[in-house]
């Protein structure tokens, strides 16, 4: 309230047109200038969740009725904040902690009433609450490993439905593949080895050849007339050549199918952020590559600007951003999709992922097929 009254950093932090509200007009200016001398920090972040814990709210800007103060500000509102009214400082309290806190604090005061009322010493006081500690840090361990099973069982679950996606794609590529090679023949690809041995086992005889003794005027020597005279009379079996068999070509091999280009009914908007150029550039192409529209972030600052001031149907971010830029995100933006680009998947980092907010996990290195199941598993309303 001392700084917005001062005036003399309008430019930086200053209050609303009503004076019910303050704006931070610059983030990074905010962050290293006035935070560090009023705060024991330089976290934008923490100064965020400090605000929401005093029961202060961020006003949102939407496309109908946009900020009055420009794009990438930030905007706070508390009903006992205003301008001109100091001494309302008094009616602003620390939100009151959750029930689970509220209700093991209460716990822990009846256990402490009990023994003081029935005339415990101090040490049987402490025993009882070093077990009741030992009891709820047992049940949260408990709770924990029971989380990380949920966990592996989502990922267990996840692999074996993309390992059977391919197997039906693969499968349908090879009955089109049949299809189009024999497209008047319904039989089976494989004929069963019998069929196939048999014309090898047993092969016809071959014709007799013609005499290599006959005289230039067609006259045959010791009785090879029957041979060599094309108007005797043979046995069929002995005059016609044998069949030529017809050996079924083989199956085409199946082999991994081609990325397709989505039926979007809208292109999706996709927000990469990604500060490796390498792979910012190639996850670029992919998305092209598959009808995204998508705008680019170097680092966590730039993704929580662009996702304040802008709408997007998907998040993909490299982990070593994912974090912090992802807990500012859900301040004010509880439902996009935050895709995390990581090669640390291990079930302690996807819970830790998980429980700052994002909503699923694209391991690298990653393939384009692996890119494309993850933008139709979570875009699929866009079809």
């Amino acid at each position: 309230h001392r700084i917005l009254d001062e005036g003399n950093l309008n430019a930086i932090i200053s209050w609303g047109i009503d004076g019910t509200s303050f704006v931070v007009h610059d983030m990074n200016q905010f962050t290293t200038s006035i935070l560090p001398k009023h705060f024991k920090h330089s976290n934008f972040a923490s100064f965020v969740r400090q605000l929401n814990k005093y029961d202060f709210h961020k006003v949102k800007s939407t496309d109908d009725a946009p900020s009055p103060y420009g794009e990438n500000v930030w905007q706070f509102r508390h009903p006992e904040f205003r301008a001109n009214h100091g001494d309302n400082l008094d009616l602003i309290k620390r939100k009151p902690p959750s029930s689970k806190k509220a209700a093991a604090a209460k716990a822990q005061a009846e256990a402490a009433a009990a023994a003081a009322t029935s005339g415990y010493p101090v040490l049987g006081q402490l025993d009882n609450l070093a077990r009741t500690q030992a009891a709820m840090q047992q049940h949260m361990s408990n709770l924990s490993a029971d989380y990380q099973a949920v966990i592996g069982e989502m990922i267990n679950f996840q692999r074996n439905m993309v390992a059977q996606d391919q197997l039906m794609q693969n499968m349908i590529q090879y009955l089109v593949s049949l299809e189009a090679g024999h497209p008047y023949d319904p039989a089976p690809p494989l004929p069963p080895p019998q069929q196939q041995q048999q014309p090898q086992q047993q092969p016809p005889p071959p014709p007799p050849p013609p005499s290599s003794s006959s005289s230039s005027l067609g006259q045959p020597k010791g009785g090879s007339a029957s041979r060599a005279d094309p108007n005797s009379s043979q046995p069929p079996g002995q005059s016609r050549p044998p069949p030529q068999q017809q050996v079924p070509p083989p199956p085409p091999s199946i082999g991994r199918r081609e990325s397709a280009v989505p039926g979007w009914a809208v292109p999706p908007r996709v927000l990469l952020v990604e500060d490796d150029t390498v792979c910012r550039k190639l996850s670029s192409k992919f998305l092209e590559k598959f009808g995204c529209q998508i705008d680019v972030a170097v680092d966590g600052v730039s993704a929580v600007n662009k996702m304040n001031a802008q709408k997007y149907d998907l998040v993909l971010m490299v982990s070593v951003l994912c974090v912090s830029a992802t807990s500012l995100i859900r301040q004010f933006d509880p439902m996009t999709p935050i895709i995390s680009m990581t090669s640390n998947s291990g079930p302690n980092d996807i819970m830790t992922y998980f429980s700052h907010g994002m909503n699923d996990v694209l391991p690298k290195p990653f393939t384009k097929e692996n890119l494309l199941s993850m933008l139709e598993k979570h875009l699929d309303h866009l079809k």
